[in-house]
């Protein structure tokens, strides 16, 4: 903050001897650092290979240089000239951080740099122009996220003279569109990370150009609202693709069942997967096609996405589209059920709502799975896919999936590697699906249960003495949790790092020193015992009217 930082020129010669393989200086959302710290930093590491300057203020006006360095030509700042070197020494103003000086260190490590990270800064198309055409510099690394001030102009200039692009982040960059994506696809063909996260006017057009990626490793399309199925039929699903890793298409809503379908068959090597809030598109069918083709996840996400049940996670399907024709005692229990229904529809009309139908279509459902799991079909080979099929599954994200019941927690949740899991607004777990999870998932650290009003006391103990290895737990809203709750996650959790148990109303004062072993704790306010007698309580203190 007082910029004396490095100010001593021994302690510089001094460092730049014992600091001779720092590779890497990260200065992010630094708002204090000016020309004269940045010449210090950088002057310590001769052999700098990676800068981010994320989040900092930097200056690109040409107006702010003259007001600064009242002394140097104004012609000079607004082109860049190499050859004008002596003007850079002098710029070691404490006050301001200008892309100009920036762009001299550049220049001079440009053999050797080959990441830089200008994410949620100003930089303009004539910024990153004059950037990509530095002499002699081959960047493999540029995240250029949440710049709002680029443009098409500045991106195409990059694809044209960094043509040695592996990765590239231009998430939140609203002002990038199609032509963009486009160049980027048809110069770069090295690139094996792209991230256009919610660049929200790039259609269709410019994802189709995708499929000349062919060294693609991630790819991240998430809240990209103008995507459609055609667009990823086209872009990614042109024959099978074993190169491609990570793949995120959250927020997606034009996509379809079918599409997610042929994603399945046609990157059947995919590690990570992000589907959330995809709702129209994953569906019980879709889930099975992941299961079956997409055995390799270790990452899935599938947040808001209400149309998945018990039947997709289990296997337990019949459809033609989902799984082989199933043994005759399935049909028949299926056709047992879907004849019942019939009669009751026939018989007499309803008069609920679609919302009331909806739970009584579920409640029928599990009945149906139920009887399922006692005949012993699941043991069937021609019976479809389980989420058990995934057996390097590491992080699942099934928050909002409301459909979701203990059915799926006791059969199909069962991973030796399974570290995290969310499932927020579950609502119809209860306590005996979550004994099923806490002991056939050993390795959870981190389990999110908010909004899961079913949970009781019982639960919670099961979690503290079944997951030793928890380190973050997140119970909020689980109202019917009392002090029970409190005293057994105290005594078993001791790897615990973070607790949240907002808004568990039934919550007393916690006793001193039980939880004192977490870092991080949640509790909500001291609340009154609904059980207590109200009059043992003092009155409410009245405020006296105004005298007129």
């Amino acid at each position: 903050m007082s910029g004396g930082l490095l100010r001593d020129q021994e302690e510089i010669k001094l460092l730049q001897n014992v600091l001779v393989n720092l590779k890497e200086i990260v200065v992010s959302h630094n708002s204090y650092l000016s020309d004269a710290l940045l010449n210090r930093l950088i002057a310590i590491a001769p052999n700098l290979q990676s800068i981010s300057l994320e989040g900092c203020q930097i200056s690109f006006h040409c107006g702010l240089y003259k007001k600064f360095y009242p002394n140097h030509s104004p012609e000079g700042f607004k082109t860049f000239d190499e050859k004008n070197d002596s003007e850079f020494k002098v710029m070691e103003s404490s006050s301001i951080l200008t892309f100009r000086n920036i762009l001299h260190h550049i220049t001079s490590m440009s053999l050797q740099l080959h990441t830089l990270s200008f994410s949620h800064t100003l930089i303009d198309s004539p910024g990153l122009t004059q950037l990509s055409k530095v002499a002699d510099l081959r960047l493999k690394n540029l995240m250029l996220a949440g710049c709002e001030q680029l443009t098409n102009v500045g991106v195409v200039a990059l694809t044209e003279h960094q043509t040695s692009l592996v990765s590239l982040d231009l998430s939140c960059c609203s002002r990038v569109t199609d032509p963009s994506l486009i160049a980027i696809c048809r110069s770069l063909s090295g690139l094996q990370n792209l991230c256009v996260r919610r660049c929200r006017a790039i259609s269709n057009i410019g994802v189709s150009e995708i499929q000349a990626l062919k060294n693609l490793v991630k790819l991240d399309l998430s809240n990209c609202d103008m995507v459609t199925s055609d667009g990823i039929l086209i872009g990614l699903c042109n024959g099978i693709n074993y190169t491609l890793r990570q793949l995120y298409l959250s927020g997606i809503n034009n996509m379809t069942e079918d599409t997610v379908m042929k994603l399945a068959e046609s990157l059947p090597n995919l590690t990570h997967l992000d589907l959330g809030y995809c709702i129209t598109a994953v569906t019980d069918a879709a889930l099975q096609a992941i299961f079956q083709h997409q055995v390799w996840l270790q990452y899935l996400k599938l947040s808001g996405c209400n149309r998945i049940t018990d039947v997709g996670l289990t296997g337990m399907v019949t459809h033609s589209s989902m799984a082989s024709t199933p043994n005759l005692t399935t049909m028949n229990l299926l056709e047992e059920s879907n004849f019942a229904c019939g009669v009751k529809s026939r018989l007499r009309i309803s008069l609920k709502s679609r919302a009331e139908e909806e739970i009584v279509k579920d409640a029928e459902r599990k009945k149906a799975i139920l009887q399922l799991f006692e005949y012993s079909i699941p043991s069937s080979s021609n019976v479809g896919y389980s989420l058990t099929r995934l057996k390097g599954l590491r992080n699942l994200n099934l928050s909002g999936c409301s459909r979701i019941t203990d059915i799926s927690l006791c059969h199909a949740f069962k991973f030796l590697e399974l570290k995290s899991l969310d499932l927020t607004q579950c609502c119809q777990v209860t306590q005996s699906g979550i004994k099923a999870l806490a002991l056939n998932n050993p390795s959870l650290e981190t389990l999110i249960l908010s909004m899961c009003y079913s949970i009781c006391n019982e639960a919670v103990e099961a979690i503290s003495i079944n997951l030793k290895r928890l380190k973050h737990l997140d119970l909020s809203e689980c109202q019917k949790l009392t002090d029970a709750s409190l005293l057994a996650i105290g005594t078993n959790c001791k790897s615990l790092r973070y607790l949240n148990m907002r808004r568990c109303d039934r919550l007393a004062l916690c006793q001193d020193g039980l939880l004192d072993h977490i870092p991080s704790v949640i509790l909500p306010p001291a609340a009154v015992n609904p059980e207590d007698d109200v009059s043992s309580h003092p009155p409410v203190p009245t405020i006296p009217k105004r005298k007129n």
